[in-house]
């Protein structure tokens, strides 16, 4: 019996040990390798054109990574970035990811495992570089040509055309950064700058600069449009000046109403003006605004408010009061 028993163990024990071992997925499709020249990611599927693709879009994550964890270090060379900015800038470095060309990028392995074809693609990192220099230089340069020349202007016009510099705030940090993130020796120190000092200079601006809003009685219909139109700017309306920079905003108009076939209808000439603290004025401004209304003149009036509101929209309000070149 003991004998039995005995040789039935070295049988299970010689068998294992000639079993073959279950197939483990290649090191490289596992723990994608990692270099100075190319950026790597891994695919799996049923067919090896769905596993590229899968691979490319695992490259696109892996692009935005790389710029979203270099927003999150705090002594980033933008200055501190609070929730609200990193978020904005990680939906900006996607957004560069997802509609970054992927023609260079190379198949490198492929290789069948348990039913799928596993593959592994890589992309210059030189190749990212070139293509987010080649969208992005131009625009620094004019973005650095513009700030200058805003050195000779009030401030209120500068606050104004900041913040269409700023428009491209996010792409361009994110620009920036992919560059720095794919070649390890470059420095995007004179972008970051850059942009840091636009940034602040805007900041400073805004914390300064305030509207005091005042208008005739005909005018009183349009007064809460421009003060909301003022305050969507990031500005604020303040009686009392909060600092050298405060202005006041003077707003007269004249009003016509007449028949217009079975719509009464309300035609406003509007005349906006401008002071500095030492009442000088330094904008001035004329719009004609139309309301139409079957109930009543009053209620045609209020409609032309609400066009007010569309060319606001349409122009903006800096544009609107005078404040800068018309569009």
């Amino acid at each position: 019996m003991y004998k039995i028993l005995l040789t039935a163990l070295l049988i299970a024990f010689f068998a294992g040990c000639s079993a073959p071992k279950p197939k483990t997925p290649p090191t490289w499709y596992t723990s994608p390798p990692q270099d100075f020249n190319y950026f790597y990611a891994v695919g799996a599927a049923d067919e090896e054109i769905k596993a590229r693709n899968i691979a490319i879009l695992s490259l696109r994550e892996l692009l935005a990574k790389e710029m979203i964890t270099a927003f999150d270090d705090p002594n980033h060379r933008l200055g501190a970035l609070d929730k609200n900015e990193k978020a904005q800038l990680a939906q900006s470095a996607k957004h560069i990811a997802n509609t970054l060309s992927m023609r260079n990028v190379e198949l490198d392995k492929s290789e069948e495992y348990d039913g799928y074809t596993l593959v592994l693609v890589k992309i210059a990192r030189k190749s990212i570089f070139d293509a987010i220099n080649k969208a992005s230089q131009n625009k620094f340069e004019i973005l650095e040509s513009k700030y200058k020349a805003l050195e000779s202007k009030k401030a209120i016009e500068q606050y104004s055309e900041l913040a269409n510099l700023l428009d491209e705030y996010h792409t361009l940090a994110s620009s920036a950064q992919l560059k720095e993130s794919s070649i390890s020796t470059y420095r995007a120190d004179k972008e970051f700058s850059l942009l840091k000092s636009i940034k602040e200079r805007y900041e400073a601006l805004r914390s300064n600069i305030s509207f005091y809003v005042l208008s005739d009685a005909n005018s009183i219909a349009f007064i809460t449009t421009i003060k909301d139109a003022i305050t969507k700017t990031g500005l604020e309306i303040s009686k009392k000046p909060k600092s050298k920079e405060a202005l006041t905003l003077l707003m007269s108009s004249i009003t016509e109403q007449s028949m217009d076939y079975s719509f009464m209808k309300s035609k406003t000439l509007i005349t906006f003006k401008v002071y500095d603290l030492q009442k000088n004025e330094i904008a001035s401004r004329q719009h004609t605004i139309i309301g139409k209304s079957r109930k009543s003149y009053l209620d045609a009036k209020i409609q032309s408010a609400k066009s007010l509101q569309s060319i606001i929209h349409k122009m903006g309000i800096f544009n609107i009061l005078g404040l800068e070149e018309k569009k």
